[in-house]
């Protein structure tokens, strides 16, 4: 049922008349409400928290759920548990760039490092079990490799439904970000990344994960990223394999662009440690 504005205050009133709420939905159109912050007048026996007006650019939908207090007076405290304002707007593909932090770079030389070969071996599904499996909005099987190597994650709704894609502007893809961020962690220990193929050692690089996946709370949103990379490294004194994996999440209110780069952000800079850990075991 939808509800404008001049209805908020009826549904405060009935409240008090009903002794039994199952739950149910109401749906607040932002068309109906002059001044977001009006939203604000509902008052016990309701609770309604709003973080932030730009919230009210979609249609959200609340939540109504019971909670049963034997008070002296056998009274009822009823709650409103917000599950959907926390969302935004999830329809459509949304495209965000991630910026992959540099580090600085070590005096001396240990070598040269070229990536031979690097590739996306992510598994994508189509409604998939959980959201941390990749997935696309429409069949999987009708895109192209190309076109799956640039997506990044799914928008979700307030009720973990899933939404549009996550996509990198055009011309990046997860195989150039996974390939910037190798590099910097081999400059930043004293390595010279090289094309040559003759170079001290050679990589060969499968991207495993690179995902980010949104899970939806009472009062808050998580957003979460993770990166797996296998290095296959190679020279002339040495052989070895190593497996790379970066973890971030990041509570947030809204499913805003900069909140899905901040779990990319933990997410590269748990990488870079996770990694200059495993060269260093490695003796690199």
């Amino acid at each position: 049922m939808v509800f404008h504005y001049p209805m908020l205050e009826r549904i405060r009133f009935l409240s008090k008349q009903l002794k039994h709420i199952n739950s149910s939905e109401i749906t607040i159109s932002s068309e109906s409400i002059s001044n977001p912050a009006d939203i604000f007048k509902i008052t016990s026996p309701f609770l309604l928290q709003v973080q932030n007006n730009s919230l009210f650019s979609c249609i959200y939908t609340l939540h109504f759920t019971r909670n049963l207090m034997i008070m002296k007076n056998t009274s009822i405290l009823i709650s409103l548990t917000i599950l959907a304002l926390l969302s935004g707007c999830v329809t459509g593909r949304r495209t965000i760039d991630l910026g992959v932090p540099t580090l600085q770079i070590a005096e001396g030389q240990n070598g040269t490092v070229s990536i031979k070969t690097i590739e996306d071996n992510r598994t994508f599904e189509n409604k998939p079990s959980s959201p941390s499996i990749p997935s696309i909005d429409g069949d999987v099987n009708s895109m192209s490799s190309a076109a799956k190597s640039k997506m990044i994650g799914r928008q979700r709704n307030g009720y973990g439904k899933a939404a549009g894609d996550i996509s990198l502007p055009e011309g990046e893809t997860v195989e150039s970000k996974s390939l910037a961020m190798i590099s910097e962690v081999f400059k930043a220990r004293g390595y010279s990344i090289s094309e040559d193929e003759n170079s001290d050692f050679q990589l060969d690089v499968n991207i495993n994960e690179f995902w980010a996946w949104f899970s939806p709370g009472m009062f808050s949103v998580s957003f979460e990223a993770k990166i797996e990379c296998e290095i296959s490294i190679v020279g002339s004194s040495k052989n070895e394999t190593i497996k790379v994996e970066g973890y971030g999440i990041n509570k947030g209110q809204v499913a805003s662009d900069e909140n899905w780069q901040l779990a990319y952000k933990r997410a590269f800079d748990d990488f870079y440690l996770k990694l200059d850990e495993a060269l260093t075991a490695k003796g690199f």
